[in-house]
């Protein structure tokens, strides 16, 4: 179950991505990346693909779905033909990798098709990053205007409850 609101009880599948922007700070800190978006954004492109580089940023373990505590990060698949792009380009692709794999499982477990894929959070304002979610999920990616949706969502879920608000038609006007 993941809610349920007066009557109404609605479920869902839930995935985790266990570590996508802290990556990026974790980049910068070491040196890895630039501090600058636009800078890293542009050596990102600068390549047309990764060249065989992938970054596994599982800094607290492995989320869904493979559920391992002990699992670690790496950066993988250099070579000598290994540029700072592909590096930069690994970064960004990672969490796009780690959501597909997510949303291939719950595709798995549920038998539905994942067509679009509503985003929120710091990383989706990068236009970069989402055109490779919708490559690698083949998903339609749907941005809303507010940048923490689920955060919001959480407020309001929290101001039901405690009764801030009768309904979800308080909530909306």
């Amino acid at each position: 179950m993941c809610y349920t609101l007066g009557d109404k009880t609605c479920y869902a599948l839930e995935g985790a991505v266990e570590v996508a922007g802290a990556a990026v700070q974790w980049a910068r800190k070491v040196g890895l990346a630039p501090k600058d978006h636009a800078k890293m954004e542009e050596e990102a492109l600068s390549v047309p693909d990764c060249g065989d580089v992938y970054f596994v940023p599982a800094f607290t373990g492995i989320f869904s779905p493979y559920w391992d505590d002990s699992a670690r990060g790496c950066l993988i698949g250099m070579s000598f033909n290994t540029e700072r792009g592909h590096m930069m380009r690994a970064l960004y692709e990672a969490p796009a990798l780690r959501s597909t794999e997510v949303i291939q499982a719950m595709v798995k477990d549920s038998g539905m098709d994942v067509p679009r894929l509503m985003v929120d959070g710091g990383m989706t304002v990068n236009d970069t990053l989402m055109q490779m979610q919708a490559d690698f999920s083949k998903a339609v990616i749907v941005r809303k205007e507010e940048k923490e949706i689920t955060a919001m969502g959480a407020g309001i879920a929290a101001g039901l409850f405690v009764k801030f608000w009768n309904s979800t038609d308080d909530v909306k006007s």
